[in-house]
């Protein structure tokens, strides 16, 4: 019987040691999150948005005709190279455009 436990924690170990590594482009600077594009990487813009209140309405605001880091996909694909942000802590927001 503890020949049995022995070769199943091998097995469990051997199986954890041989995961695939990461083959793919790595991002050229820390803190910033990328698009996956194939094999290319997109910079994401970094930036501030304002925010306007109006009677029970709130609009963020963001300046620029239009952003370079844009995906067709449904499900993209974000990598990042986090050194001091936790990418647990980023949050994605879907924005529509409006003119005024």
């Amino acid at each position: 019987m503890f020949w049995k436990a022995v070769l199943l924690c091998s097995l469990a170990a051997g199986w954890l040691t041989s995961a695939e590594k990461y083959t793919g482009p790595v991002p050229p600077k820390p803190d910033i999150p990328y698009l996956l594009h194939g094999s290319n990487l997109i910079e994401t813009e970094v930036g501030e948005a304002r925010s306007d209140s109006h009677k029970n309405d709130t609009t963020y605001s963001i300046s620029g005709a239009s952003s370079p880091a844009r995906t067709p996909l449904a499900e993209p694909i974000f990598i990042m190279d986090s050194r001091n942000i936790s990418p647990e802590r980023f949050e994605l927001y879907r924005v529509g455009v409006r003119c005024i």
